[in-house]
């Protein structure tokens, strides 16, 4: 696996056309101008979703220096300042720790409802997690979600 593959795992859709897979793409990125995006904005980066820390705008073209939301990756790019970039759509879901079973994460769901298919991640976010497991300790984990992909980024202690 490559890219922090080992960190976040795919969220598999099954398609039945091309055109349902370009629908389905289009729901995950939107289209811009390269002269457009901002700083702690977001990028689609060498086919991953980054968030921009640093940008250098020059007479034709747009350097972004962008840090893949999943595995903490530096990455760059440079486009000319009028080129189509593609955005990623981002986001970002708090849902109560319920427990864990087989390396992964039992959520409640904002509706109640409970989301099983995001693995417990490495690394300090994974330890935190099982620490308030194994403390029976009330948790809030924090989900990213960008294009068809998923990670736990965040846990701390619920509210009383």
């Amino acid at each position: 696996m490559s890219d922090g593959e080992e960190f976040c795992q795919f969220v598999t859709t099954v398609r039945q056309t091309n055109k349902q897979q370009l629908s389905h793409h289009a729901d995950s990125v939107s289209q811009a101008l390269a002269s457009d995006v901002k700083e702690k904005g977001y990028l689609v980066i060498n086919g991953r979703p980054c968030k921009i820390v640093e940008l250098s705008k020059g007479r034709e073209k747009v350097h972004f220096i962008g840090i893949d939301v999943f595995t903490g990756k530096k990455r760059e790019v440079t486009v000319k300042h009028d080129a189509n970039v593609e955005v990623p759509v981002v986001d970002r879901t708090d849902y109560q720790f319920a427990y864990l079973e087989d390396g992964f994460l039992h959520l409640i769901k904002p509706d109640g409802g409970e989301k099983t298919d995001v693995r417990v991640p490495e690394g300090e976010v994974g330890s935190m997690i099982e620490e308030y497991e194994d403390s029976g300790t009330d948790a809030i984990v924090t989900v990213l979600t960008s294009m068809e992909k998923e990670c736990a980024i965040a846990v701390k202690e619920a509210p009383k």
